[in-house]
């Protein structure tokens, strides 16, 4: 097994035994002793096969981390822009292809009074090239909002011309979007935020998830001092449950608190 970088070797082993254990309970591998594993040549293809099988059969893919009734009135290039200029080719009539349609005829609506669509009786004419209107018109909002709050002059990107980054520029947004997602929580709550540094192990009752631009995050909460940290989907049925959390560089390890009923 090869060591993971950033991560406790204890945790890999711990989450493939996890894994293992998962799949001899489908009859997939046979446990021959404590750390011992008899396994098919298609292991591979047999989990894949087995992974399907949990979802029903299907494959799930995110298109967004915004819901769709946010995405109908969002200056940005957005799912829905993408489905109404496909026509809303393969979503269904029932369920959350009817959202999905009712969400379209709303961002519809919203391009109209943005000047970028009309509508000719229930035809929705798209402006041209919309997709790249919206993700400018989104950039030059975004760019006033960091001027306003920097005092620094925001200077267009050209065609052809060379931008150079700031060092750790992934990392300088994610951290800024926190702290302003971690400011706003505070005010809300009255809890006082406690980040999370490497390595450090945070416990406390999932809240609720945070749902932000760098991804999303769980909120952990111990009665007095609050922590965002990146969310799995392994704490989806956990909300409002005591939950840990050990961060190590950008993985994160999560641990079902146990409590004791006197």
């Amino acid at each position: 097994m090869k060591a993971v970088p950033g991560r406790d070797p204890q945790e890999v082993v711990a989450a493939h035994v996890r894994r293992l254990e998962a799949l001899r309970r489908a009859g997939i591998v046979e446990r021959v002793a404590e750390g011992l594993w008899k396994v098919p040549g298609d292991l591979p293809e047999q989990g894949r096969r087995y992974d399907a099988q949990r979802l029903g059969g299907v494959a799930v893919e995110l298109k967004s981390h915004l819901p769709i009734e946010r995405q109908a009135r969002v200056i940005g290039a957005t799912w829905l822009d993408q489905q109404l200029i496909g026509g809303g080719s393969g979503l269904g009539e029932l369920g959350f292809g009817s959202e999905a349609r009712q969400a379209m005829q709303q961002r519809a609506d919203f391009l109209a009074e943005q000047g970028l669509a009309e509508r000719r009786g229930q035809r929705v004419i798209l402006a041209r090239n919309l997709l790249g209107t919206l993700r400018n018109r989104e950039l030059a909002q975004a760019a006033k909002d960091i001027a306003a709050e920097t005092g620094l002059e925001h200077r267009p990107v050209g065609r052809g011309q060379r931008v150079i980054l700031a060092r750790n520029l992934l990392g300088t947004l994610r951290n800024r979007e926190l702290a302003q997602a971690a400011k706003d929580i505070a005010a809300e709550t009255g809890l006082e935020h406690r980040p999370v540094a490497d390595g450090q192990r945070v416990a406390g009752i999932y809240r609720r998830s945070v749902m932000l631009a760098s991804g999303r995050y769980a909120m952990l909460d111990d009665g007095m001092e609050f922590s965002l940290v990146p969310w799995k989907p392994v704490i989806e049925q956990r909300l409002g449950q005591k939950i840990a959390a050990t961060v190590r560089g950008s993985s994160v390890s999560w641990r079902i608190e146990q409590t004791l009923e006197i």
